[in-house]
């Protein structure tokens, strides 16, 4: 275990434990189980609700179920477990009507706290807007979450949003001087791997100038050649200004039915596998970047981000 604690601002570990009743947060095959978690020192462990558009509302209340399991089993201690939600339509089916949203996510903030931040998409295109994979913007159901998060202090996630989403929901805040917090998850930089699921400069920019946080991710496509391409978007990252701003948002996930068209094999670099690889990452963070800035990516950067939503804190 590293010395040094570890805030990740994204893993999909609780879509994977409600796929099968024979999955476990022990299982081997999933990358960010607990043996994982806690040989890596990770001490935050942000947890997305997910789905990917194909189920209902029960899918969310299952996952949030397994939540709560998770925080009160005596083996998950020293682990804060906070949620988040990736893709609104969690929260909302496509031909649901838009007034159960607010009573929705209220529901939510009352079964297991209030979300570090919501995606309005996956990769597809929902009634929130356009996912990394379309050319879609924001919709009028969209601008109206906006408004939601801004009402209770979430923010809002542009880990997969596309472009032309992206620069809408960023004209929505400036135009509406809408008060929501801005940031990335689990998001690359597009200058350094050219990849539809990085973050362009202009949006990485404004995320940086507006008190945001951006989590780089370990996923191989969207770092770039190996391993060691991940240091290049955290060098960039500091390089326009994210110095207090830079965290892992590292994505780990188990394989799924959902990826079946593609190679598990090609997610995720052999020097880093799964949640425990930070250890690996710590001695070269040291020497290139120095205690302070290596202590902000590792989990300080995190803790300053929550303080406004009274999370509890690594001491």
């Amino acid at each position: 275990m590293t010395d040094m604690p570890v805030c990740d601002l994204h893993c999909d570990l609780l879509s994977y434990l409600i796929e099968s009743p024979s999955h476990h947060h022990n299982s081997s095959e999933c990358p960010c189980n607990l043996p994982f978690l806690k040989d890596g020192g990770v001490r935050t462990q942000v947890t997305a609700l997910f789905t990917n558009g194909a189920n209902t509302f029960q899918h969310t209340i299952d996952q949030a179920l397994a939540l709560k399991k998770l925080r009160m089993n005596p083996e998950c201690e020293g682990i804060e477990w906070v949620p988040a939600i990736e893709n609104a339509s969690c929260l909302l089916e496509e031909s649901a009507p838009l007034s159960l949203l607010e009573t929705r996510l209220k529901f939510l903030i009352e079964s297991i706290g209030t979300p570090l931040y919501v995606s309005l998409t996956w990769k597809g295109e929902n009634r929130f807007g356009g996912g990394n994979e379309m050319r879609v913007g924001l919709k009028p159901d969209g601008k109206y979450l906006l408004g939601l998060l801004s009402k209770y202090g979430i923010a809002v996630d542009f880990s997969h949003t596309c472009d032309h989403l992206a620069h809408d929901i960023i004209n929505q805040i400036e135009r509406t001087s809408l008060k929501v917090r801005v940031m990335a998850s689990h998001s690359n930089f597009r200058a350094i791997h050219n990849h539809q699921r990085n973050l362009p400069t202009d949006v990485a920019m404004y995320i940086l100038k507006n008190n945001g946080l951006i989590g780089l991710n370990l996923i191989k496509p969207f770092v770039g050649e190996s391993a060691l391409a991940f240091f290049r978007h955290v060098d960039y990252g500091l390089r326009i200004g994210g110095g207090a701003q830079i965290a892992f948002g590292a994505d780990y996930f188990a394989p799924s039915p959902i990826f079946s068209d593609m190679d598990e094999q090609t997610f995720f670099f052999d020097e880093l596998p799964n949640s425990a690889s930070y250890p690996k990452l710590l001695p070269i963070c040291l020497q290139k970047y120095g205690q302070e800035l290596t202590e902000g990516l590792f989990y300080k950067n995190v803790n300053q981000f929550t303080t406004k939503k009274e999370q509890t804190k690594i001491r």
